[in-house]
């Protein structure tokens, strides 16, 4: 259906139910963290037997979980400020993945210190310390560019 000028968002949804739709979005994700992550619907028994502990303890656990997911995503949304573009680039670039390759970089390394029988503190403490150093090197880095960019900006 083509049309144009002020009709031209005529096909969306009314204007309520995309806030719907995420919702919905964010229920999907909590099933799906709780099926892979969480243990489904399995949890303690106490004792209990028969058709309850086969049928309403799976069930009870599974909407526990369901809820206690659901109201911390709530307040982390509610919580915490929203960030720009830039900020979350920032973030996920020069924070979030530098910390997760230093903890690869260092499971790695306690995997292999096991493997060959070192001695795994000092294998610890050198992946630390090399990390350490690692970061330092980046911040400091991150900084230079940083400035650079700003007296750039100021030129213009």
């Amino acid at each position: 259906m083509a049309q144009a000028g002020t009709l031209l968002d005529a096909d969306r949804l009314p204007p309520g139910d995309d806030l719907v739709v995420r919702r919905i979005a964010g229920a999907h994700l909590t099933v799906a963290l709780i099926t892979l992550f969480l243990g489904g619907p399995s949890g303690p028994s106490f004792g209990i037997t028969g058709w309850v502990a086969d049928y309403v303890l799976p069930f009870a656990w599974f909407f526990l979980k369901l809820m206690a997911l659901l109201f911390t995503f709530v307040m982390f949304r509610t919580a915490l400020p929203r960030f720009r573009y830039d900020q979350l680039m920032n973030l996920g670039w020069k924070v979030l993945i530098p910390l997760a390759l230093g903890w690869f970089i260092r499971l790695v390394a306690l995997h292999v210190g096991h493997d060959r029988d070192w001695n795994l503190v000092v294998v610890g403490a050198v992946t630390v310390a090399a990390l350490g150093v690692f970061g330092l090197l980046l911040r400091q880095t991150v900084r230079a560019a940083d400035a650079r960019r700003r007296v750039l900006e100021e030129a213009r």
